[in-house]
């Protein structure tokens, strides 16, 4: 079971990234799971800890989908700040190109 308390603190840490939006690190530390999570099924545990497996292994399941929905509707709100932010710099350039304020030219001032 040592493999499975590996994945299960990978799995606490990159929650805790997903968390506080470090992508990167997130992503670096589900790569090292994905690893160990592979290597887990190719020396099979003892057929006593099968159902301990089997739980702990549903439980990773359900974590990591709910960790998949919070990056969607992270995504999905980013996305929509980012139109949002599009929509009102295209206005901010149509509404200041025609103001005298945009051909104005800066003139350096001496200071006395």
């Amino acid at each position: 079971m040592h493999g499975l308390d590996q994945i299960l603190l990978l799995t606490e840490t990159v929650e805790g990234h997903v968390e506080r939006g470090e992508w990167a690190e997130a992503g670096a530390l589900d790569a090292e799971r994905c690893r160990l999570l592979a290597g887990l099924f190719s020396d099979p545990p003892p057929a006593a800890d099968l159902a301990a497996c089997r739980e702990l292994l549903g439980e990773l399941l359900a974590r990591n989908h709910q960790t998949i929905q919070r990056l969607q509707a992270e995504r999905q709100r980013l996305q929509a700040d980012a139109a949002r932010s599009d929509r009102a710099m295209r206005a901010y350039e149509r509404n200041a190109a025609g103001t005298p304020v945009a051909r104005l030219r800066v003139v350096e001032v001496d200071q006395p």
